[in-house]
């Protein structure tokens, strides 16, 4: 996690709180991955990790995007 400032900050170990964003993205990623398959094997594991990142990225609209996906509002946000 970054400062305003540039510099890393460290989430203190048991301070879930400290770092919102990665916390909600870790309990939905464990809700609409891991908690849905029991996985053979690591492979198995990181094909289904890829795929989320994948439709997460591409496909899924993200309400505090304007219900659009981070490559379509990326897209728009960059500079002509």
């Amino acid at each position: 996690m970054a400062s305003m400032d540039g510099d890393i900050l460290f989430v203190e170990p048991g301070s879930p709180w400290q770092n919102g964003y990665a916390e909600s993205f870790h309990a939905q990623f464990r809700r609409e991955v891991l908690d849905c398959e029991v996985f053979e094997t690591l492979l198995d594991a990181q094909r289904a990790a890829r795929e989320y990142k994948q439709i997460f990225k591409d496909v899924r609209p993200h309400g505090s995007l304007d219900f659009k996906t981070p490559s379509a509002y990326a897209a728009e946000s960059s500079p002509a």
